[in-house]
């Protein structure tokens, strides 16, 4: 059967290291659970074909392969750009089952389903499309705050829009950078430090303009405008700046004020590369170069330099204001030297199959897999992004079926109440659906692809594997939401009756 855990087990609430126990309400909203599971008894063995979820898709951008592949005899032009593209995506699913509940992480009043979705299967088409490459035979050598809401709302057609307002907490926090740079600029390293932001400025201010990848990375989980106001509170009352832990609202994990930070800083350092519009990712040759790589470069020898007052993603040395200012002024004058190669190795440890090697003994950044896996993912969006605004365009030359069974997928659902005033009727919130879908490959009907066009597609499509990540990632996202719409619909009718 699939899933770990048999249908209709029903796991004790409380008594497990770090769980809490149930109030009454919440007990309550189990046993509702639990009526529903054993009424329903039914599980994925006696799903019947017609009871598959189908859930459809988007479809992806086209991902260019190759560059100046010789085109099959007979066609329009000779040699061609290749790109890939899905379509008509589709993944089918029995269920959802829930094989048994238990006391939630977060507090008294939140409970956790564990539910399996089964005979999962991805289903859709591929296009193997190609636009003119002619061969060249000649040498022809901010602030980074969220927005108000305000701001996000559509505007009217034609509408150019005003400027955007200031949040007044923002605008607050603005007025204390200044303050604080001009504390900075009272000493000749605070001039040093300023003059070396201000050397790449334009370049960061359009990472973040540019790179909704970058953008996303910044605001994910709340942490980072958290850390703003206590770093804010911190100044006014000259208190501990880097001391805090704080818990994302996106996933629920604790995270400590120095390792976002570093984390961070580690994004801006390598999205900064990523927007070099000289450097293409999708060549495996490609490095980056210009005033890109030089932005890069500062980012990490700012942290580097960091690390010399006791602070690094895992060690905190609580500094305060006063204590910055006087590490700034104390300090040698001069950061630590980040060399091309050691920019291109990290680009390589994130994107990387699996993460490539690095060289700790040179100095050089050794990534660890939560920095791995955060650079991966921002490579990733990169890559979509390039790929949705290059609007590939082609015709196509292949085109065919594409399937993936992947079978069984395990999902916790996590449940909480949402704590209102007195008198006020209390709703259930679902703060993250953590879903666990294995390793699958993805098949093409590729028997029809002839010439070298189907020899560098073939090639180019077992190497590229941030395609299949980028898949990956998608059907997590769709079930994800499924199962949240279906335990949301649910929670209504059982919540109501309570």
């Amino acid at each position: 059967m699939c899933g770990s855990a048999k249908v209709n087990e029903l796991l004790v609430p409380g008594g497990r290291k770090g769980e809490h126990v149930m109030n009454e309400q919440m007990k309550k909203f189990q046993d509702a659970w639990e009526r529903m599971i054993e009424k329903s008894g039914n599980g994925p063995d006696s799903v019947t074909p017609n009871e598959l979820a189908k859930l459809s898709m988007p479809d992806s951008p086209a991902y260019p392969l190759a560059r100046t592949v010789q085109m099959p005899e007979g066609f329009s032009y000779p040699t061609g750009t290749v790109g890939f593209r899905l379509k008509d995506l589709f993944v089918e699913a029995a269920g959802p089952y829930v094989t048994g509940t238990e006391p939630g992480e977060e507090n008294s009043a939140s409970l956790k389903l564990r539910l399996v979705l089964d005979r999962v299967q991805l289903t859709g088409r591929y296009v193997l499309e190609v636009k003119p490459d002619p061969v060249v035979t000649l040498d022809t050598a901010g602030n980074l705050m969220d927005l108000p809401e305000v701001s996000c709302r559509p505007l009217a057609a034609g509408s150019g829009g005003d400027e955007d307002p200031v949040d007044p907490q923002v605008e607050q926090w603005l007025d204390q950078a200044r303050e604080q740079r001009k504390r900075l600029m009272d000493t000749d390293n605070g001039i040093k430090l300023i003059d070396l932001y201000n050397e790449h400025n334009e370049v960061y201010e359009q990472v973040f303009r540019e790179s909704q990848a970058m953008k996303t990375t910044w605001q994910q989980g709340g942490v980072t405008r958290a850390m703003s106001a206590d770093t804010s509170e911190a100044i006014d009352g000259n208190s501990d700046i880097n001391d805090k832990l704080y818990k994302r609202s996106d996933t629920g994990e604790a995270v400590s004020y120095n390792a976002h930070s570093f984390t961070q800083q580690l994004a801006v350092a390598m999205n900064t590369v990523m927007t070099d519009p000289s450097f293409d990712p999708f060549e495996a040759d490609s490095v980056p170069q210009g005033k890109y790589l030089e932005a890069s470069k500062a980012a990490l020898a700012f942290g580097k330099a960091v690390k010399t007052t006791g602070n690094d993603k895992k060690n905190v040395n609580p500094l305060k204001p006063q204590d910055v200012l006087a590490t700034v002024d104390n300090h040698q004058g001069s950061l630590p030297t980040v060399k091309d190669e050691e920019v291109v190795n990290l680009l390589q440890q994130g994107a990387g199959p699996g993460g490539s090697g690095s060289d700790g003994n040179l100095g050089w950044t050794v990534l660890d897999e939560e920095d791995r896996s955060m650079l991966r993912n921002l490579y990733e969006a990169n890559l979509k992004e390039r790929a949705e605004k290059g609007k590939f365009a082609g015709v196509p030359l292949f085109e065919g079926v594409c399937e993936a069974f992947i079978g069984c997928v395990e999902a916790d659902v996590h449940i909480s109440v949402e704590q209102t005033t007195e008198g006020e009727k209390e709703h259930l919130l679902i703060p993250r659906v953590v879903v666990d879908v294995p390793a699958f490959a993805l098949d093409l009907d590729d028997a029809h692809w002839y010439g070298a066009v189907g020899e560098v597609a073939t090639e180019r499509l077992e190497g590229m594997h941030f395609i299949r990540s980028l898949l990956y990632n998608a059907i997590v996202d769709r079930l994800q939401s499924f199962l949240r719409e279906h335990v949301e619909t649910v929670n209504r009718k059982s919540w109501a009756t309570l």
